[in-house]
């Protein structure tokens, strides 16, 4: 699958939109509940679960977490064991399966996932700077949870 529209910068052209529906597609075929899916947005990189609808606009309104590019959270299959460049191992599943989903959703903790192409220090310095019209949404959707 085309995952080019994931460094588009502009997310509101029509190559990263329909590129995210893909996607979502994608995710929602792939997922066992078709509810709730993880989010993909610069925010919450796949750390929590939310409703297809919240995550369509999270991603389309934030942007999209560009190092996801295996999307493994959405039922997209890896190769089972590496080694990484500072001699950490990254336990991959190719099962499509989210056990470790399933048991944080039990235990009501969620993990910062790692992304393997995520550089290490503090993820917010990778972050790109809200524009003005996201800061009003947020402003706004923060007042309607008043």
């Amino acid at each position: 699958m085309d995952k080019s529209w994931i460094d588009v910068e502009d997310i509101h052209s029509q190559e990263y939109i329909t590129g995210f529906r893909k996607f979502l597609e994608f995710a929602t075929k792939n997922w066992t509940d078709k509810s709730k899916i993880y989010c993909s947005c610069i925010r919450c990189r796949n750390r929590y679960l939310r409703s297809v609808r919240d995550v369509n606009d999270h991603c389309l309104f934030e942007g999209f977490h560009k190092p996801y590019k295996n999307w493994v959270y959405h039922g997209e299959a890896y190769a089972s064991l590496q080694e990484n460049q500072n001699d950490q191992f990254v336990i991959h599943s190719d099962s499509g399966d989210d056990t470790v989903g399933m048991l944080e959703d039990a235990m009501g903790i969620h993990i910062d996932r790692v992304d393997e192409n995520q550089t290490s220090g503090d993820p917010r310095d990778q972050l790109p700077k809200p524009n003005e019209e996201t800061i009003r949404f947020l402003k706004l959707l923060e007042n309607a949870e008043k």
